[in-house]
């Protein structure tokens, strides 16, 4: 069966599972576990977040202070330079999402100040990545050391500008699963929009990604949208294809691929108000899609483009703001029923 006929497959018995009130189980057949979580850093994300210290070598404690906790302003403050060691901090999502599952991620940010050197080239980023594959070596160092970055769903900004290629970049990258390669960029899916983002003003970034489609949207705020298909393939290489993500993490990357090393090529302050993971359709929490949330989703359904209430989040799929006939398709592909 190819994937035309297997999504088909799944959609038509999805229609017939609703059909009887999700009776039986329908959908892709895993199941979608409790895993949404917001921390707007009322407490300090240095004690209930968890430092990276794998996979692999690269990973710094902290001992340079590149994280920090504001009490005051409840915020998480990460200070990016790209000539420390990897620092990440992440929480835990429970359990595995993949290619499979509908999910979406955000950060309210800051950007306080940033030194970004032209004709250099390193990210702002936070990220879905995985505790076992997603390593510290985001660059790599050519020749000689191949990027280990697995699994690593980033929404990220590049500040530099360089004669070359441009910028500054807002860009969406996937890099998917090893699948036995050596280099993270082996499977890869990315798009940029050239645009400078503004400091000292609070923006929200969004990720959304849609199994359907296979299909990861990044939206920041009202200035830019863009989207990648995980299957299609890039310029170069090979396309993500799939991957498997089981922390939220903000990563400042220690840059092995210095284009000018007489400089560090991203030094930067930013503020992090608030960041979330939604397991999208699990209107109630309760691990899975049953006729529940089909009961909070016909609620919610509003058609397109009229914008949607805030509880409603868990079934704008496509994260258009809305809940409409796009959206039931993908609840059709994730319901599960109840867990036994």
């Amino acid at each position: 069966m190819n994937t035309a006929e297997y999504r088909q497959s799944h959609s038509v018995r999805g229609r017939i599972g609703f059909a009887i009130g999700l009776i039986v189980t329908v959908g892709h057949g895993s199941l979608l576990r409790a895993g949404s979580f917001v921390d707007d850093f009322s407490n300090d994300p240095l004690l209930t977040w968890q430092l990276a210290d794998g996979p692999g070598d690269g990973f710094g404690d902290n001992e340079n202070g590149q994280l920090e906790y504001q009490q005051d302003d409840q915020e998480l403050i990460v200070h990016y330079d790209s000539s420390l060691p990897t620092v990440r901090l992440q929480h835990d999502l429970d359990r595995l999402w993949t290619q499979e599952d509908a999910f979406a991620f955000t950060a309210t940010l800051r950007f306080d100040s940033i030194e970004a050197p032209d004709n250099d080239f390193m990210q702002i980023s936070f990220a879905l990545t995985n505790s076992q594959t997603t390593g510290a070596q985001r660059t790599g160092t050519f020749p000689v050391i191949d990027s280990n970055t697995f699994d690593n769903l980033e929404l990220a900004y590049y500040p530099n500008v360089s004669e070359f290629f441009g910028g500054p970049f807002a860009t969406l990258t996937v890099q998917g699963s090893s699948d036995g390669s050596s280099s993270a960029f082996d499977h890869l899916s990315f798009t940029s929009v050239e645009m400078e983002l503004p400091l000292g003003e609070t923006l929200t970034l969004r990720g959304h990604y849609n199994p359907l489609t296979t299909t990861l949207t990044y939206r920041i705020d009202g200035l830019v949208e863009m989207s990648v298909d995980i299957t299609e393939r890039p310029p170069f290489g090979s396309p993500a294809g799939q991957f498997a993500v089981d922390r939220f993490s903000i990563s400042s990357y220690f840059d092995g691929e210095d284009f000018t090393p007489e400089t560090i090529s991203l030094q930067a302050t930013v503020a992090y108000e608030s960041v979330e993971f939604i397991a999208l359709g699990d209107g109630d929490d309760d691990g899975d899609v049953d006729l529940v949330d089909f009961g909070g989703f016909q609620r919610c359904f509003s058609g397109p483009e009229r914008m949607a209430t805030a509880p409603c989040a868990f079934y704008d799929f496509d994260g258009d703001g809305d809940v409409d006939i796009d959206d039931y398709s993908v609840f059709q592909f994730v319901g599960t029923g109840p867990q036994s």
